[in-house]
């Protein structure tokens, strides 16, 4: 279970581990320009140079939320003056939701995560955290305030972790990404999220009726899912020609379609414990249902021994095995990719384990 840190010394704590550890990833700029809504300042900088992430930190005292300033974009070094692409702000100390930021503690083994909520929009109606979900393709993570209450937000990572930088660096490139989209194509693309996000609260009303005891994830995993996700689509469209298509939603990581017919899905689960593909397996059978019988299922996962009754039930559904793998951040799918656009592509598609 994740349980969000609410106390002074514990948030301090984190945060002094989370600043030194992307200091120390990055180099120091020095003193620059950062600008924002209404006004800039100057800070000190750091980053690995032009086109990579820049950070600044900053404990904010006397504010309405005093907090520690977490703030980052992409460093531009031809220019005067920096923009924030995101805030992650952390309260300093409770557990208040007037910034997006926060730590939370996995109670199993002590681990503390960087969380965001995922509010990246900056007040647009109708681009807001259901649809930055959406858009990122990463499904939200449970965690509990003291109170007891339920949150679903996003997973940034573990803040010891040695890839910390660079997974922020992912999820500026996200945020980034996503308001580019939502600028550039206006009421195109807020038309376009109304699906995804009923999508997304389906999915909360889903998920919020889960067990409360430790997630079933490897949560040093969790935040590659999409990463994982965006292998697998660099891989299929290899395979893609006239009247193909690769989609997704909230529900099912990835399809193809060929004559908007569905050739395949593709779930992608970043843990091997039995219960985590207890619930893959039921997802694909479930989704697969609206499908036909022609349709190829495909469960993604890391590499690792699975228990022979499941690899047997694998075996049994028809649903095929792809293996990927995380090194130095990059995740590398072990397995070749079939073509899931051929029209026979299930014939023959047994689980490889």
């Amino acid at each position: 279970m994740l349980i969000r840190l609410s106390k002074k010394k514990d948030i301090e704590a984190a945060q002094r581990t989370l600043q030194l550890n992307i200091q120390s990833s990055t180099n120091q700029i020095g003193s620059s320009t950062v600008g924002f809504r209404g006004g800039n300042m100057s800070v000190d900088l750091y980053s690995n140079g032009s086109g990579e992430m820049w950070s600044a930190f900053e404990h904010i005292r006397d504010a309405k939320c005093p907090r520690y300033w977490n703030a980052f974009g992409i460093y531009d070094e031809a220019s005067l003056q920096q923009q924030i692409i995101v805030e992650i702000n952390i309260p300093i100390k409770g557990d208040t939701r007037l910034v997006s930021g926060y730590f939370a503690k996995d109670l199993q083994t002590g681990a503390i995560y960087l969380m965001h909520t995922g509010k990246v929009g900056g007040g647009r109606k109708g681009i807001g955290k259901k649809a930055f979900l959406k858009f990122a393709q990463t499904a939200p993570t449970h965690t509990t305030d003291r109170e007891g209450n339920s949150h679903f937000d996003y997973l940034i990572g573990r803040v010891d972790s040695k890839q910390m930088a660079n997974r922020i660096q992912r999820f500026v490139q996200r945020v980034k990404d996503f308001k580019e989209a939502a600028r550039n194509n206006g009421e195109a693309f807020l038309s376009g999220m109304e699906e995804s996000i009923n999508e997304v609260r389906a999915y909360r009303r889903e998920s919020s009726g889960r067990r409360t005891g430790h997630l079933n994830v490897d949560l040093d995993y969790i935040s590659y899912h999409g990463d994982v996700v965006e292998a697998l689509k660099c891989e299929l469209e290899k395979h893609q020609s006239v009247g193909d298509q690769i989609s997704n939603n909230i529900l099912v990581d990835l399809l193809t379609t060929s004559n908007d017919a569905v050739t395949a899905i593709f779930e992608v689960k970043t843990s091997l414990r039995r219960q985590v593909l207890y619930t893959a397996i039921g997802q694909i059978l479930t989704h697969s249902t609206k499908f036909t019988p022609a349709t190829t299922r495909y469960l993604v996962i890391p590499n690792g021994n699975i228990a022979d009754d499941i690899s047997n039930c694998l075996n049994r559904e028809q649903i095929s095995i792809i293996r990927f793998g995380v090194e130095d951040d990059n995740v590398t799918l072990s397995d070749r990719v079939p073509n899931p656009f051929a029209t026979n592509a299930r014939k023959g598609k047994i689980a490889r384990v």
